[in-house]
């Protein structure tokens, strides 16, 4: 098993108000997971590798980025940034010879804004972003683990990868109550399903993609001090 990373980055202020920055970065991994069964009647142990959990994975990400945050008067500020990301990854399953490949490019967002309208009294702030979520390695070995005699778990290699977009607008009054709407928009969503295969046996924790989905929150947050420096409630 290996895993390096290299980054270069360069940052720039032009004015105490205002920053740049932009910069690229490289990560790779791999992973070996070489797990052998034996068996033994009479010495010496036999490998048995079609039993065997022999999973290699591999993964290249390479990304670059450029932000920049600026405070245009003693109203408004904000922070712009874009980040592009490719990903390489590739795997193979000794066991029953099941081999996966794919790559994928995403372009991640973020725009950050600030109203400060009346100092300490009242704020606005928006918040757009987007985030990714690959799935996780174990979740991806296509080798079956029994679990009982007629129940075994089993990966997804092909699952999608989780992206999660966002738009958080809320409001600060008096420095004290925050009241915010949060709405969220994701695609690639996987879940674990349970059913039975074509001899009967129950397969559990293949996860396979359920969509997507939106959802949206009110929020409503304070914080108080009952009894100063020893009791506070939010």
């Amino acid at each position: 098993n290996f895993g390096y990373q290299m980054k270069v980055r360069y940052a720039k202020k032009y004015t105490t108000e205002s920053k740049l920055e932009f910069g690229v970065q490289f990560n790779k991994s791999r992973i070996s997971n070489g797990l052998v069964q034996e068996f033994n009647l009479t010495a010496p142990l036999e490998p048995l590798f079609d039993n065997s959990n022999h999973f290699i994975y591999s993964e290249a990400t390479g990304a670059g980025y450029i932000t920049y945050d600026c405070t245009w008067n003693s109203v408004i500020s904000s922070k712009l940034g874009l980040r592009g990301e490719y990903t390489e990854i590739d795997g193979k399953q000794r066991a029953n010879g099941d081999e996966f490949g794919k790559n994928d490019f995403y372009l991640i967002p973020q725009l950050s804004f600030t109203f400060d309208i009346e100092k300490n009294k009242h704020a606005l702030s928006l918040d757009l972003s987007r985030f990714i979520v690959r799935p996780y390695y174990n979740t991806l070995n296509p080798f079956k683990v029994w679990t009982s005699e007629n129940t075994y778990s089993v990966g997804n290699p092909y699952q999608s990868t989780l992206v999660s977009n966002n738009i958080d607008l809320s409001y600060t009054l008096l420095n004290k109550y925050i009241f915010s709407v949060y709405y969220s928009y994701d695609t690639g969503l996987n879940d674990e399903y349970s059913f039975p295969d074509e001899e009967n046996i129950t397969v559990s924790s293949w996860t396979k993609d359920s969509g997507k989905s939106h959802s949206l929150t009110l929020c409503f947050n304070t914080n108080h001090s009952l009894i100063k420096n020893i009791w506070d409630i939010s």
